[in-house]
C-alpha cells in the first residue's frame, strides 16, 4: 500500500465518524463522569482488553506506556565464527622455525534486524444497546472517533507516543412522573445529559534489555452538561423550571506503568505488566441557570425567562487511583494468552452531581491471538489473518439504590495484514475489526439492564521510512 493509498483510505475513514448514529440513551450516564470509554485499540479490544503485559513493535498500547519502549527493537541471531590460530616452534629435528595453524569456532552474536516503527493508528466504533426494565426495552446507538495515534521509535532507547482519544460520554434522556396532591396532578422530571471529555495523551517508553518502563502525560478537556426539567402537564397555562449545569474540565493527567519479559526458551517468552496512577485533582469550572420554561411535552421544552445564574464557579474532579497488572504468554508472532486484573476506587471520587452512586470497581480479562500461518509464501488468505477472542467479568463503579452491578463481555475480532509492495522490513500495515458483546445491570430490584454490541473498526499504518530514510550507496 503506497502513502497515496494511506493517506486517501485514513481520510474516508475518519470523514465517516461524523455521520455514525450519536443518539445513545444510557440511563447510567448519569453518574458519575458517565460511561467511561475503553482505552485499548482495536487489537486489544478484540482480546477482552488484555493490555498491562502486552507489548508490540507494530500495535500501540497506551494503556501501559512501558509497551513504547518495543518501537524500537534489535534483534540478534547467533553464529560461529571460525578464528585461526597460528603456533610458531622451533622443529628440532628440522632445524628450523615451523608455523603450525589452528582453526577453533567460536559461538557470537550479530545485529540481525532493526525494528524501528513508526506507526499511524486511527479507529471508529459504533455502540448498539438497549435499556431494560419491567416496564420494557429502550434501543438506542452510538458512533464516534475512537482513537487517532501516532508511535515513533527513539533509537537505542524505546520510543514515544501522541495521541487523542475520548475518555468519557454522558448522553441520557429520563423520565419519571409522580402525583403529590391530586388538585395538582402529575409533577413530570426530566433528567437529560450530554457530552463528552477527551485526552490528549503524550507518552513515552524505554526498554533495557528485558526491562520497559513508561509514563503518559495527557490534558483532560471537555464539558459535560446535566439538565433537570420540573412541570405539571395536568396543568393548563402552567409553567416548568429547568436547571442546566454545565462542567468545563480542563487539567493535567498522569499514569506510569513497567513491563519484565523473560525467555522461557527458544521462541518462548512470558511478560509480566503493571500500570496505574493515583488521585489526580482535575480543574472544572461550573455554570449553572435556572430558567421559566413552557412544556408542551418533553422533547418541546421553550425557554420563557432566566431566574438565576452562576458562571465561572471553580471546582475540581478527583481522579480516583487505578491499578492494572498481568501477564503474556507468547510463541513469536504465532499466538499469544494473557490475563489482566484492573481495580480502581471509585467510592471516593468528588463528582459532578451531588450524591453520586459510586463504588470500587475491578475486572478481570482474558485474551488470545493465533495466526494460522506466519509463511511469506502462503497464498491462502483465511490462513495469513491475525485471529483474536476474549472475555470478561467485573463490577463497575456504580452503585443504583444500595446495589451493585455486575458486567460480563466475550470479545472477538481479526486483523488482515498489509504488505508493502517493497521490501522494506517484516513489519505490515493491518486492519482491525473487534466486535464486543455484553451486558451490564439487572431489571430485578427496579434497576436498569442494558445489554450492547459494540464494533470497532482500527486501521494500523506501519512504515519504516516516515523517519528512517534509506541511503543508497
Amino acid at each position: 500500500m503506497t502513502l497515496k493509498h494511506k493517506v486517501l483510505l485514513l481520510i474516508i475513514l475518519l470523514s465517516g465518524t461524523h455521520s455514525i448514529i450519536a443518539q445513545i440513551n444510557a440511563p447510567y450516564t448519569r453518574y458519575g463522569l458517565g460511561n467511561l470509554l475503553s482505552s485499548q485499540f482495536a487489537s486489544n479490544r478484540a482480546m477482552g482488553g488484555i493490555s498491562a503485559a502486552y507489548a508490540s513493535v507494530e500495535n500501540i498500547n497506551i494503556t501501559n506506556p512501558a509497551s513504547y519502549g518495543y518501537f524500537y527493537k534489535e534483534v540478534y541471531a547467533k553464529y560461529y565464527d571460525k578464528i585461526r590460530k597460528d603456533t610458531t616452534y622451533f622443529d628440532q629435528a628440522k632445524n628450523r622455525e615451523v608455523t603450525r595453524t589452528v582453526t577453533d569456532s567460536i559461538l557470537r552474536d550479530t545485529l540481525f534486524y532493526v525494528f524501528k516503527a513508526t506507526s499511524l493508528q486511527t479507529g471508529v466504533y459504533a455502540d448498539f444497546r438497549y435499556a431494560q426494565n419491567i416496564s420494557g426495552t429502550n434501543p438506542s446507538g452510538d458512533g464516534s472517533l475512537s482513537y487517532l495515534n501516532f508511535g515513533f521509535p527513539i533509537p537505542k532507547f524505546g520510543g514515544i507516543s501522541i495521541g487523542l482519544i475520548p475518555y468519557s460520554i454522558v448522553n441520557y434522556n429520563i423520565l419519571t412522573s409522580q402525583t403529590r396532591d391530586t388538585l395538582i396532578g402529575r409533577e413530570n422530571e426530566v433528567f437529560r445529559g450530554s457530552g463528552r471529555l477527551y485526552k490528549f495523551n503524550f507518552g513515552i517508553g524505554y526498554k533495557h534489555k528485558g526491562f520497559s518502563l513508561g509514563a503518559n502525560a495527557a490534558y483532560l478537556f471537555g464539558t459535560l452538561e446535566n439538565m433537570r426539567t420540573n412541570y405539571f402537564p395536568d396543568q393548563i397555562n402552567s409553567f416548568g423550571t429547568r436547571e442546566t449545569i454545565q462542567n468545563h474540565a480542563g487539567g493535567l493527567t498522569w499514569d506510569a506503568g513497567l513491563q519484565y519479559e523473560h525467555d522461557i526458551k527458544s521462541g518462548l517468552t512470558i511478560r509480566f505488566g503493571a500500570y496505574g496512577h493515583s488521585s489526580i485533582n482535575v480543574r472544572t469550572i461550573s455554570d449553572t441557570t435556572r430558567d421559566r420554561v413552557i412544556v408542551i411535552d418533553e422533547s418541546h421544552i421553550s425557554h420563557l425567562d432566566s431566574l438565576s445564574s452562576r458562571y465561572n464557579g471553580l471546582t475540581s474532579l478527583k481522579l480516583p487511583p487505578t491499578l492494572g497488572a498481568g501477564f503474556v504468554l507468547q510463541k513469536g508472532s504465532k499466538w499469544m494468552i494473557g490475563t489482566d486484573f484492573c481495580m480502581a476506587t471509585w467510592s471516593a471520587f468528588n463528582g459532578l452531581l451531588v450524591n453520586s452512586p459510586l463504588t470500587n470497581s475491578w475486572k478481570v480479562k482474558f485474551g488470545a491471538q493465533y495466526i494460522p500461518s506466519l509463511a511469506e509464501a502462503e497464498t491462502h488468505f483465511l490462513s495469513k489473518l491475525t485471529y483474536r477472542g476474549g472475555f470478561f467479568y467485573g463490577k463497575p463503579n456504580l452503585l443504583i439504590n444500595q446495589n451493585p452491578l455486575s458486567e460480563f463481555g466475550i470479545t472477538f475480532g481479526f486483523g488482515i495484514p498489509v504488505k508493502q509492495k517493497l521490501p522494506r522490513s517484516p513489519l505490515a500495515s493491518s486492519i482491525n475489526f473487534a466486535f464486543d458483546f455484553g451486558s451490564s445491570g439487572s431489571i430485578t430490584n427496579n434497576l436498569i439492564k442494558e445489554n450492547y454490541f459494540k464494533f470497532t473498526l482500527g486501521l494500523n499504518l506501519n512504515d519504516n521510512f516516515w523517519i528512517f530514510k534509506t541511503k543508497y550507496n
